[in-house]
């Protein structure tokens, strides 16, 4: 027992991480969906809500409907759904061969457990409820950013690891 759980404890950490992305994803979705309910607003009722400030306006709550890709993007066809339900589980399969391929370090783990972890959360809204439940409003000056969710935070936070060990390690080729 000892051995295998000394082979398996990185993959451990990776899934429970996975999993507490996913959980955190989920959970913050239903939360926002009941505290606006509780205001009379459901998410297919959303004409005329203004987002509730937070941390001082720092940014806000809006429940939005996401049937685009990440932060909206090429909603509204016919198609979008199964295109984006498509993509998202090729995504998915293609992360964990990547996982399995390049799973050496416990930075590049943590990387793909956060992007794992909200790719799932937000495939899970897509197959349950056919979008994408977003609830964070963030303007900065008279720009208005798109609305997203933990799982989109999550998403960006893993492929940016990914992105800054992938040139990190190309310096260090070139360096060498």
């Amino acid at each position: 027992m000892h051995k295998w759980f000394q082979r398996w404890k990185p993959h451990l950490y990776t899934l429970i991480l996975t999993l507490s992305v996913f959980a955190a994803d989920q959970w913050s979705k239903l939360a926002i969906q009941s505290f606006f309910e509780e205001r009379g607003v459901t998410i297919d009722n959303l004409q005329g809500v203004k987002s509730e400030p937070v941390l001082g306006g720092l940014f806000g709550l809006r429940l939005a409907k996401n049937t685009g890709a990440a932060f909206g993007l090429f909603g509204g066809g016919a198609s979008t759904p199964f295109f984006l339900l498509a993509v998202s589980v090729v995504g998915m399969a293609a992360a964990v061969w990547i996982y399995w391929y390049y799973s050496g370090s416990r930075w590049l783990r943590t990387a793909w457990a956060c992007a794992a972890g909200g790719g799932f959360g937000n495939l899970l809204d897509r197959l349950r409820l056919g979008y994408v439940v977003d609830f964070i409003d963030v303007d900065i000056g008279a720009y208005q950013w798109p609305y997203f969710n933990l799982a989109d935070t999550f998403l960006c936070v893993g492929a940016g690891m990914l992105i800054l060990s992938t040139a990190l390690d190309r310096r260090k080729e070139a360096d060498a």
